[in-house]
Formats: structure tokens, C-alpha cells, sequence
């Protein structure tokens, strides 16, 4: 008797921080994070699949933009994504230059409402050569998980109710056990219900952007090419009669210096001595 009399005691004392507001409200006023207890979920409250689909969107997308462009794209994406309109987020960010070529990478991830209008908005970045969208559709899994949160909160409270009106320590105890365990399994389920709403309540857009060379000009006519090559080489030819002019007529000019030196030269050995008069 004194055995059943401490149980009695003892389970009162835990209830006592649950039943403050009496019994007729006591499950209403309890939280998630008390000792003990959870509210009770209103009915009305359930998700419409049909308003609401839950849904993981990815997009891939490649596109080339001129090399000198690269650095500016990868900075129009990361723009387009976090804008206070769209209120994206960058993931990360590549920029890789050592292939002569140059690419980049860039992730973001936006609010899934916008998904489909920032995909949009790449096509004003560069020249998309590839877009692969997707999405896994998880409305079945989250109406799944909300409806046994609906049931275990519901079971929740009514355990609460039983402990409050129940006189048996013994049976009180039990009760108590089993509460435990339906609060493990709701922790679980509102774990679940999180995960689901954060994977899909922003979408990721993954941009692969290669930097290319400007295109080569077109190539001209052959007789226009033929044209500009005969200028060639008669450009070339008076460039070499010049250039041996240059080296050609100082040449020469100090030749018929020395020549004309040698000359006068020549004739003054040859004149006769002058004699002198009687």
C-alpha cells in the first residue's frame, strides 16, 4: 500500500507542471519541449497538394560566352540569382582560365516560386548549349508524414488525458512509458517534415559557362586575295631596292671619291719636271 501511495505521489508531482491550467485544457497548454505533452494539431491545418506541391528542382545548364565575357557571366548569374526580387543564394563559385579557353562554374540556389523564371533569365547571359531540368515530386511523401504527425499528436493527447484521469499509480506509469515512446516517434516524424520542407522550399541551378575565341572573320575572295598578295610582293620588292639603295649609293659615291683622289694622284707623277731658263 505505501508502495502504491509513493507511485501515486511521485507521478503527480511529474504531472503537476502539465496540468497547471486544470483538466479540462491541459493538453491545449503543454508544448512540444515541456516534460510532457503537445498540442493538438487542428484539422484544418493539412497541406493541399494541389496549392502546395512539394517538389526538388534542379537545373543544369552550359553555355558559351566570348573569353573576354567569362568573368562578367559568371558575375551575371550569381546578379540574376541574388537579387533582392528572387532572394537566391551562391553555393559556390569556379573560375578556371588554364585551358586557354576558360571556364566557369557557378551554384546557386533560388526560392522555388522563381525556379522557372531565373532559368529563364540565363538566356540573356550567354548562349545556352545545353538545359536539363528535373524535379522529384515528394507531395505524396509530405502528405504522408503530416497526416501520422496528425495521428501521433493526436495519440499524444490522448495519453495525457488517460494519465490525468487515471487514480492507478501502476497504470499511470505505464501510460507514461507509452508516451515517451509516441513523443520518440513525433520527434521523428516533425525531423522528417523539416527535411522535407528545406530540400524543397529552394531549388538549385547548377551554370557550367565555357569561354570561347572570338570567331575568325570570314575569309575574303580569291581574286581580292590574290590582289592583296601581288601588293605584297611589290610592296617587298621596292622595300629591298630601297634598303640596297641605301647601302648601294654611299658605296658608290665613296668609290668615285677615291677614284677621282687616285687620278689626280696618277697624273701628278706622270707630269714632266719644270726647267729653269738660261
Amino acid at each position: 500500500m505505501r508502495r502504491a501511495s509513493a507511485l501515486i505521489l511521485l507521478a503527480a508531482l511529474l504531472m503537476a507542471p502539465a496540468c497547471g491550467g486544470g483538466e479540462g485544457d491541459s493538453s491545449a497548454a503543454i508544448g512540444l519541449n515541456d516534460p510532457i505533452g503537445a498540442p493538438e494539431e487542428d484539422p484544418t491545418s493539412a497541406p493541399s497538394l494541389a496549392e502546395d506541391p512539394s517538389v526538388i528542382k534542379t537545373a543544369s545548364v552550359q553555355m558559351d560566352v566570348s573569353r573576354p565575357d567569362l568573368n562578367a557571366a559568371a558575375q551575371s548569374v550569381v546578379d540574376l540569382a541574388t537579387t533582392d526580387a528572387v532572394g537566391g543564394f551562391l553555393v559556390s563559385s569556379v573560375l578556371d582560365t588554364n585551358d586557354g579557353f576558360g571556364m566557369a562554374q557557378v551554384v546557386v540556389k533560388v526560392p522555388s516560386p522563381v525556379f522557372e523564371d531565373v532559368v529563364s533569365g540565363l538566356e540573356d547571359v550567354g548562349n545556352i548549349t545545353r538545359q536539363e531540368l528535373e524535379g522529384e515530386d515528394l507531395s505524396g511523401s509530405a502528405l504522408a508524414v503530416h497526416a501520422r504527425l496528425r495521428e501521433t499528436r493526436a495519440r499524444f493527447g490522448s495519453l495525457m488525458r488517460r494519465i490525468q484521469r487515471s487514480d492507478d499509480g501502476i497504470v499511470r506509469a505505464e501510460l507514461r512509458t507509452a508516451l515517451r515512446d509516441v513523443r520518440g516517434n513525433l520527434t521523428r516524424l516533425e525531423n522528417d517534415e523539416s527535411h522535407i520542407q528545406r530540400v524543397t522550399s529552394f531549388s538549385t541551378i547548377d551554370v557550367a559557362i565555357v569561354g570561347k575565341q572570338p570567331p575568325a572573320p570570314p575569309q575574303k575572295p580569291a581574286l581580292e586575295r590574290s590582289i592583296e598578295t601581288a601588293m605584297n610582293i611589290m610592296v617587298s620588292i621596292a622595300s629591298g631596292v630601297i634598303l640596297a639603295a641605301g647601302v648601294v649609293v654611299p658605296l658608290a659615291l665613296i668609290a668615285v671619291v677615291i677614284y677621282l683622289i687616285w687620278r689626280s694622284f696618277v697624273r701628278r707623277l706622270r707630269l714632266p719636271p719644270a726647267t729653269s731658263r738660261p
